[in-house]
């Protein structure tokens, strides 16, 4: 008989949290356990429960069978099975290598989306084994009633019985301890502890329940926790990821030299500061934002509102659901053509996933990658981007209606006179990549009244001048010089016209933009109309050719 070894605490990560990463947050608990003098095993339940049973090659026939029993039975919906019948031939001819997250081809973008692709139909389909339980690609639903004990249901029963329970028995513990960190796991948390329950009638049962990687999330070194399963995540080497309060301001050496930060978003508060997420994005780091489970609704909004517009500074995103879906109703460029394919970030999805492409990549090329499902490629947004400069009357069809909606998107003019201006304007610059209009500026023949104005509240006559205006380049294009050279393009084309531009005081991307055009500011007013001060630039060349003094 195998003596069992007797030990202080065992600590189970439940499962679903990620294959892909180590439970940093439990792993911790256990870390301090044992540097306390407590002798813990850390079993990741989780781990072994995608390794050894749901992507087993033992289970998949078991796992078959259970799905066309419930076809036959038509428990799951007429309109699913054909689909799931289909997945099922195919992942049987096909079967998903978890080794190959391990590989070096998991740094091929085209080949991970393959990967992935295998993955997430698997999970879909292994979900219809244990119907209504359903995974998906990103998260576990589960009916709010729902049987411990039936395994025709739950997909947790099974993997209890022959490995949950086996690799509890090895220990003897006087306390197991259940790490619950998101609303996914409260049905392996319920059928693993009544199982366990029976195992260890005498055994005290502690729940912890936190959400995974909080602040100061980064590995202890301890000898003295040990691992069961001891095997490998699913990728090629272990991520600990620097994760903060959203309302820390402690940025150590260590998490700045990080290439990536997860901020845990506060449950509930006023509205939001985000200036520590765009002084972490100067340093270059990029920023996946989660969003907690107890986060307030309006914070959530918040979040959500400001990732649209911003995606230069929440680079990625975890909502509380699971998801990393934006709200349409918070993208501002919605309204315009699509760009092709979702950000990478989208198909890499683990937090542990995008920091390894981060180090692979650099933040820069990854921000700027894009992948297409159906068509399994990848594009990198910026590689091929064409400049034109023309009148109205010249643009292609439909061109003027798709550039003002651009700049209605940029939210930062009057929408009411943009397609009168337009339609009579001097020039229209537009930058395009694979089809759709990246960016925007042109060169319009300022209103005799905005001109009349003009010189009553800052003293210049601009009569025979062109305005620069309605710039608008894409949030997934910022940082890539579109702006800059749409302006030097049309500064060089403007003639013997003067030329000059109004920028809002509080505009500060499009004042850098004018800087890096060698503009100046030259004067300042106040509108009444919009409520804010108004700033007038020009060309320096001009301002001395003009001879118009600064103020």
């Amino acid at each position: 008989m195998q003596l069992r070894e007797t030990i202080d605490i065992l600590l189970i990560n439940l499962p679903c949290t990620s294959p892909a990463m180590p439970a940093s947050g439990a792993e911790q608990t256990g870390m301090r356990l044992s540097q306390a003098g407590q002798s813990c095993v850390f079993y990741d339940a989780s781990l072994d429960f995608f390794l050894n049973y749901v992507f087993s090659e033992k289970y998949f026939d078991f796992f078959r069978q259970m799905i066309e029993k419930k076809i036959e039975k038509k428990i799951i919906p007429s309109s699913h099975a054909e689909k799931i019948k289909c997945l099922g031939s195919d992942l049987t001819n096909r079967r998903v290598s978890v080794t190959d997250m391990r590989k070096d081809i998991f740094y091929h973008p085209e080949t991970f989306m393959k990967i992935r692709d295998c993955v997430d139909n698997f999970l879909l389909w292994f979900s219809h084994a244990f119907f209504p339980c359903r995974f998906d690609s990103e998260t576990l639903a589960f009916p709010d009633k729902i049987s411990l004990h039936d395994a025709q249901t739950n997909p947790f029963v099974v993997f209890c019985r022959e490995l949950a329970i086996p690799a509890a028995m090895e220990f003897d513990p006087a306390v197991i301890v259940f790490y619950l960190t998101h609303p996914g796991q409260t049905l392996a948390l319920r059928t693993i502890q009544n199982f366990m329950k029976t195992q260890f009638p005498d055994v005290k049962f502690v729940t912890i329940k936190a959400d995974d990687g909080q602040a100061g999330n980064m590995r202890f070194h301890s000898d003295g926790l040990k691992y069961y399963p001891d095997e490998a995540c699913l990728a090629p080497e272990p991520v600990y990821l620097p994760c903060l309060a959203y309302d820390s301001g402690n940025f150590s050496g260590e998490i700045c030299s990080s290439p990536m930060i997860c901020w845990n978003m506060p449950q509930n508060g006023g509205k939001l500061d985000f200036m520590n997420l765009r002084e972490t994005s100067r340093k270059g780091i990029w920023n996946h934002v989660r969003i907690l489970r107890h986060t307030s609704n309006d914070i959530k909004e918040q979040v959500l509102k400001f990732a649209g517009s911003n995606p230069d500074v929440i680079h990625s995103l975890e909502n509380n659901d699971g998801k990393t879906r934006t709200d349409d109703r918070f993208l501002p460029y919605s309204a315009v053509a699509p760009l092709p394919g979702e950000p990478f970030w989208r198909i890499l999805r683990e937090p542990a996933y995008i920091m390894l492409y981060i180090r692979k990549y650099g933040r820069k090329t990854l921000f700027s990658m894009r992948g297409d499902r159906e068509k399994q490629s990848v594009i990198q947004l910026g590689s091929n981007i064409s400049y034109y400069f023309k009148k109205p009357c010249d643009l292609p069809a439909g061109f003027l209606d798709e550039i003002c909606k651009m700049v209605e998107a940029g939210g930062s003019v009057d929408i009411k006179y943009v397609r009168y201006n337009l339609e009579r304007a001097y020039l229209i610059a537009y930058a395009m990549e694979n089809g759709i209009i990246a960016g925007n500026s042109s060169l319009k023949h300022p209103r005799r009244q905005f001109i009349q104005r003009l010189a009553h509240t800052a003293g210049i006559d601009f009569s025979g001048f062109l305005e620069r205006g309605y710039t608008s380049v894409r949030p997934e294009y910022r940082a890539m010089g579109i702006g800059t050279k749409l302006l030097e393009g049309l500064t060089a084309r403007a003639g013997s016209h003067g030329i000059f531009s109004i920028i809002s005081e509080d505009n500060e991307a499009t004042k850098k933009i004018a800087i890096r055009n060698k503009t100046r500011k030259i004067a300042s007013y106040f509108s009444e109309k919009t409520g804010k001060q108004m700033e007038i630039w020009m060309p320096e060349h001009m301002i001395e050719s003009l001879k118009i003094s600064v103020k």
